[in-house]
Parts: C-alpha cells; sequence; structure tokens
C-alpha cells in the first residue's frame, strides 16, 4: 500500500510505502459460525452357524458451516482511499469543502490516517469494511462388515480362541469456499484460498484372541491378543499394521499388561488440498539489520536478495507465510509399545488403579515446517545457507519479505514418551446414593519434534516463539490431570470435574530481551514462569422411564470460576494457547436426551 502525496491528508508532501497503525475505529475483527450435522446409521446382525454372529452398517455423515467475517478491511478499496485525492474548495472562504477520490468512484472515501484519535468517520470505515460469507462442507460414507465367533481350539484355558474379521470401505470428501474478497487477496485479514477433495480406501481386518493357561497356582490368567489391518488408499496405495499384545495375572488383585503395534495415518483431505492461507508468526528478518551480523549471516543475505549491506531494514515483527495442503505428503507411520499393571485390590471393594508407560516413535510426521526454521536454515548465523529453505522466502523489489511458503510437509518426526495414570472408588449407600471419585494424570517424560535437518525441538515443559512455536504448536506441561466427583440417587445425579494443567516456561530471544528463542540452546536466556491452569465444571441431572423410553435432563456450567486463558507473551490468539486454554470462560448448557 502507498500513501500518495497528493493525499489530501498526507502531510509529509512525499509517496508514503510503510505507514502502520492499528485501526482501532473499525472494531475488533469477528467470526461466528453456524453448522448443521446430519448423520444416519443403519444396520443388521444376526446368529451364524456354530456360534458365530455377524453386522453390517451403513454410515453416512455430513456437516454444512457458514462463517461470517467482520472487522477487516478491503484492500484495493484501502488502496484508493490513501491514494492521490481533488479537493473542492469555496470560493469564498478559500477553505476546502469537500474530499474526493481521484478515481472518480463517487462511492470511495478518502482516509485520513495521520489525524490523530476520531480522525477516521463512520463514512470512511463503513467504504472500507465488508462482511465476508463463506462455507465448509464435509461428507463421510461408510460400508462396515463383520463376524465373530470362537474358534475349536483351546490350549490350556478354560475357554477356546476367538477371532473377529471384518470389512470397511470408507470415502471422505470436503471442501472449503472462502468468501470472495478473502480468495482473491482483498481482504486485511489472512487470506485463503478454496479447499476441495476426497479420498476412498478398502480395509480388511483379523483380531485374534488367544487365551493361553488360567486358574492355577501363580497365573489367574495368561493371554495374548494379536491384531492385522490392511488398507488400499486411492491416493496412497496398499500397506498394513499389526498390534500384538498380553495380560497376565498371577493373582486376582494385579493385572501385567503390555502391547507393540504399528500404526499409520494417511493426510486427511485438509492436509492434502487445503488451498493456500495466510499466517502472521511472530518472527523478523534475520537481515533487517546486518550492522553486527556475522559474515555467514551477511553472506546469506546478500546471496538471497538482500542488495543493502547494511540490512533490509524491515521491521515488521509478524511475517506473512503461506500455509496449506500438499497432495505430495506420505501416510505418517509410527511405532509405539506400552506396558502397566492394573490393581484392584480385594480388600478395597470398588477401588482400581491403572498405571502405563508409553513410547510413540512417528515418522514422516505432517506438519509444516515453521517460518521461524526456513529462515534460520536459509539466514544461518553460522554456516551455510540452505538453498531449498531459501527457496520458500520471497522478497520484494525493496528487499523486503514478502512471503515465507511453508505448506505441509513430512517432517522427520515426533517421538514422546511418559505415563498414564488412572485411579477409580465409588461407594455405595442405600440412603445417600452411590458417590465416585475418578482421578487421571499424564506425566510427560519427553516430546521431541525432529525438524527435517535433525534438529530436535524439546517441547515438554517448553514454550519457545519462533523457531518452537513453529516447528511445535501447543503447551506441553510435565504434568496435567482431571480429578471427578459424582453422586447419583434414584433419577437425581450431580457432580463436578477438575481439570489442571502444570506450569511451563516461556524463553526469551538470544539477546534476551524478547520473546523468541529456544529455551535448551541458549544458555543466558530469560524466562519467566507461565503458571498452572485449573478449570471446574459442574452439573446437575435427572432421568426417568416412561412407555416413551429413557428421557434425561442435565443442566451444567463449563469453567465454573472463570477462568482466564494463561497469558504467554507473542502467542497468537491472543497471547495464549487455544488448544491449552479455555477461550470461551464460564458456559452454562442445558441438555435434553431421549432414548426409545
Amino acid at each position: 500500500m502507498t500513501v500518495s502525496k497528493d493525499n489530501y491528508y498526507n502531510p509529509f508532501g512525499q509517496d508514503l510505502t510503510q505507514v502502520t497503525r492499528r485501526l482501532t475505529e473499525f472494531g475488533p475483527r469477528r467470526q461466528s459460525e453456524h453448522a448443521d450435522t446430519f448423520r444416519v446409521v443403519g444396520g443388521l446382525n444376526g446368529i451364524l452357524p456354530f456360534g458365530w454372529s455377524w453386522d453390517a452398517a451403513l454410515i453416512y455423515g455430513r456437516t454444512d458451516w457458514t462463517n461470517v467475517n467482520t472487522g477487516n478491511i478491503w484492500k484495493s478499496r484501502l488502496q484508493a482511499a490513501v491514494g492521490p485525492t481533488t479537493q473542492t474548495v469555496d470560493p469564498v472562504t478559500g477553505k476546502v469543502t469537500k474530499v474526493s477520490c481521484a478515481t472518480g468512484d463517487a462511492a470511495c472515501v478518502p482516509l485520513n490516517l495521520f489525524g490523530g484519535s476520531g480522525s477516521m468517520t463512520p463514512a470512511m470505515a463503513k467504504y472500507l469494511s465488508f462482511s465476508g460469507v463463506g462455507s465448509i462442507e464435509n461428507q463421510l460414507t461408510s460400508v462396515q462388515l463383520n463376524t465373530a465367533g470362537e474358534l475349536p481350539v483351546t490350549l490350556l484355558a478354560d475357554r477356546p480362541l476367538a477371532l473377529a474379521v471384518g470389512y470397511e470401505y470408507r470415502f471422505e470428501q470436503g471442501s472449503d469456499t472462502p468468501d470472495p474478497l478473502t480468495a482473491s487477496g482483498e481482504s486485511s485479514g489472512n487470506n485463503r484460498s478454496a479447499t476441495t477433495g476426497h479420498f476412498f480406501t478398502n480395509e480388511v481386518y483379523a483380531e485374534l484372541s488367544i487365551p493361553i493357561i488360567n486358574h492355577v497356582p501363580g497365573v489367574e490368567n495368561l493371554e495374548a491378543t494379536a491384531s492385522a489391518r490392511i488398507f488400499d488408499y486411492n491416493t496412497f496405495g496398499t500397506d498394513w499394521t499389526y498390534k500384538l499384545g498380553a495380560r497376565y495375572t498371577p493373582v486376582s488383585d494385579i493385572t501385567f499388561r503390555g502391547t507393540y503395534s504399528t500404526a499409520y495415518r494417511a493426510p486427511t483431505i485438509a492436509e492434502l488440498f487445503a488451498g493456500a492461507y495466510d499466517n502472521f508468526p511472530t518472527i523478523s528478518d534475520p537481515c533487517s539489520d546486518l550492522s553486527n551480523a556475522s559474515a555467514d549471516l551477511k553472506k546469506a543475505c546478500a546471496a538471497n536478495g538482500v542488495s543493502n549491506p547494511a540490512g533490509s531494514g524491515q521491521t515488521d515483527t509478524q511475517l506473512r507465510s503461506q500455509n496449506g495442503g500438499n497432495p505430495k505428503l506420505k501416510p505418517e507411520t509410527a511405532k509405539t509399545y506400552t506396558f502397566g499393571a492394573v490393581i484392584e485390590p480385594s480388600m478395597v471393594k470398588n477401588l482400581s488403579f491403572t498405571v502405563d508407560y508409553y513410547h510413540i516413535d512417528i515418522t514422516n510426521a505432517i506438519s509444516a515446517q515453521g517460518a521461524g526454521f526456513i529462515l534460520s536454515q536459509c539466514y544461518p548465523s553460522a554456516g551455510n545457507s540452505n538453498p531449498a529453505a531459501c527457496a520458500l522466502v520471497t522478497r520484494d523489489a525493496s528487499g523486503f519479505i514478502d512471503r515465507i511458503s511453508d505448506l505441509n510437509v513430512n517432517v522427520g518426526g515426533t517421538k514422546t514418551a511418559g505415563v498414564d495414570i488412572s485411579a477409580r472408588y465409588s461407594i455405595p449407600t442405600e440412603e445417600y446414593g452411590r458417590f465416585g471419585f475418578g482421578v487421571d494424570g499424564n506425566f510427560l517424560q519427553y516430546y521431541d519434534v525432529i525438524q527435517p535437518d535433525g534438529t530436535i525441538i524439546h517441547g515438554r515443559g517448553n514454550y519457545d516463539i519462533g523457531q518452537l512455536n513453529n516447528g511445535l504448536q501447543g503447551v506441553y506441561p510435565t504434568f496435567k490431570g482431571i480429578a471427578s466427583v459424582v453422586w447419583g440417587l434414584g433419577g437425581f445425579g450431580a457432580g463436578g470435574t477438575l481439570h489442571y494443567i502444570g506450569n511451563i516456561k516461556q524463553c526469551a530471544a538470544t539477546d534476551g530481551t524478547s520473546t523468541g528463542g529456544v529455551c535448551y540452546d541458549n544458555p543466558l536466556h530469560m524466562e519467566r514462569d507461565v503458571g498452572a491452569y485449573a478449570t471446574v465444571d459442574a452439573f446437575l441431572s435427572y432421568g426417568f422411564k416412561s412407555t416413551a423410553g429413557t428421557t434425561s435432563l442435565a443442566v451444567g456450567v463449563n469453567n465454573l470460576f472463570d477462568a482466564a486463558p494463561r497469558t504467554i507473551y507473542g502467542a497468537l490468539t491472543p497471547n495464549s494457547d487455544p488448544t491449552a486454554y479455555d477461550y470461551m470462560g464460564r458456559f452454562f448448557y442445558v441438555r435434553l436426551g431421549q432414548r426409545l
């Protein structure tokens, strides 16, 4: 955008190519959504010879969203409003009585950017504002056939082997049609292109349960399981996964269990086909000021679009990146193993504990690389520049970064491990009803993201703007958990749930003065504690049976004490993490259910 020297409201008498002002007169940017969801399920089942059973199901679902965006600006109209103007002068007083756009458009209202608070009139705001209406549509069609039964094979247990086999056909399609101004790049908001795509798959599976031995001294029960699934995607071809498991109960009070499995996740329609859309991560141009830069950084900047030895001079703290789908993506694959125990002490009825260790290793993980990571690869402070990364950075004629292409790719992978715990206890009473207590928690050992160049981003307990914010989304505390209590008597019920997210640390940049950087790579970093976060939910319910079936009514409130999200400076949406913290605030609801 250029503010013309011939614009009546430009007091400087020259063209201005970089002007920044927060247009508070236009009000906040808002997005409202309306969704209609339709789902139908039909099924049949029956009995086969030798005690086997079968079932079949047809599932169809569709969701249609309409979204309305307000608070953004029509860009071409903005350029017209700050472009050259013509003035009507009163011949008697010599005063300007009317200012018009030189484009000749009678609807155009010149914009006063430099007049201070109150200089922008409602007419100016109305000319530049628009209401954008877009739509999103998702469909799923699935056909399932299953059969299960016992095999005429028994080992040393008192029950035979059991087998389940089945087939599934699944077809998914979706589309996203943004409003015309957003799709054409005319919106001051995050522009995005239309999305459309589909895929289908045919899958068969088999699951085998193998009772080995039971009810002997030292072995109350020992069993194994094995399963496999073969799938054929029209987009990715054929592959398979499997899972092996075992359970050992030496005495009735305790059971040990473990699994080893492989996994396969095909990219979603959005990951494959999403149209390009804008994002503005909190990063800055490494070549902005080269006065104290290393020789390697100066060399990389000069070779990749920055002709001025002093630097590009770009002072933006949020740069434009373009995210979107990539039809060349490969599926994610993973290997997982778990082992743990279930404790149900016979001396205390209705009490149980579980503890499980898990380890997950994902390869070909699907993610955007992150604009910060791309810039660090193209413009390293030490070492050679990566040409592949530089090809993703586009600068304009002045040397400013215009955009960073950050489409979905198969990055190096993700590794995570931790311990899940759970406890349940109930107290049944005849007079006062039944009380139930539950606790679930997760202790995170590590959460590491491996970038394409082998760089490892350690996510547990850290939130780093810049490289980490782009390469690893979300908050990963060392501990998080849920505790609940419920009560029921007759048809009445009540309960409450506590959600807890442990504290993390946010790290400053290498210079120690601003957000951004990597905590564990910067020994001189400054950091701030992002405190623990807790919310409480509560509900009351009543249910009764009649000739019409079972009717239930519940009223409740989420986030009872209206806890505000934790502040993470520099993070988007705004200054926090919507994937971890509650943005709705205190929320009341009423739910009516009917079961025939």
